[in-house]
C-alpha cells in the first residue's frame, strides 16, 4: 500500500526548508528548525500530524495513548518516534485531513498535491500591494466626476 501522508522528510522539504536559492541563513535556520523540532507538546505534535495530513487533534492523540499505541517517555513530550508510531497508526486506520483523503481517493499521495503547489511559480500569481490611500483618492475623483 502506497503511503498517502507526508514523512518527516517529505514535510522538511514540503513546508519547512526554503526554496532552492534562497539566502543560505534560512536553510541553516530551517535545518536549526528541524534539529530542535523534538520533544513537542501534544498540541504541537497534533499541528505538526495535520500538516503531514493526518486528522489529528490533540483528543485524538490522547486516544492514542489511552489505547497503548503510543507511549510518550515523558506527559506532554513527544518524540520522534512518537509522533511517527502516531503517523503510522492513522495512516493503517485511514484517518487523513480532507486534501489528503482527497489524494487517496484520486490515488495520488499527499505529497504529489503538495509538490506542485510548492514549486509554482508564486511570483506570477502574486498581486501587487494596494495602495488604499490612493485607490480612495481614485475613487472619490471617479464619484465626482460623476455627480459633477
Amino acid at each position: 500500500m502506497t503511503r498517502i501522508g507526508l514523512t518527516l522528510d517529505e514535510h522538511f522539504d514540503l513546508r519547512v526548508k526554503p526554496r532552492t536559492g534562497a539566502d543560505p541563513a534560512f536553510h541553516e535556520a530551517a535545518q536549526d528548525e528541524r534539529d530542535q523540532m523534538f520533544p513537542m507538546a501534544t498540541a504541537a505534535a497534533s499541528h505538526h500530524l495535520r500538516s503531514r495530513g493526518y486528522d489529528s487533534r490533540p483528543a485524538i492523540l490522547d486516544a492514542l495513548i489511552r489505547q497503548g499505541v503510543v507511549t510518550p517517555s515523558q506527559p506532554n513530550a513527544w518524540t520522534q518516534a512518537d509522533v511517527d508510531a502516531a503517523a503510522d497508526h492513522l495512516e493503517e486506520a485511514g484517518i487523513f485531513t480532507p486534501y489528503a483523503a482527497m489524494c487517496m481517493a484520486l490515488g495520488c499521495r499527499y505529497a504529489d498535491f503538495l509538490r506542485p503547489l510548492r514549486e509554482a511559480d508564486l511570483p506570477a500569481v502574486r498581486r501587487e500591494p494596494v495602495d488604499w490611500a490612493q485607490h480612495h483618492h481614485q475613487r472619490e475623483a471617479l464619484r465626482q466626476r460623476r455627480a459633477g
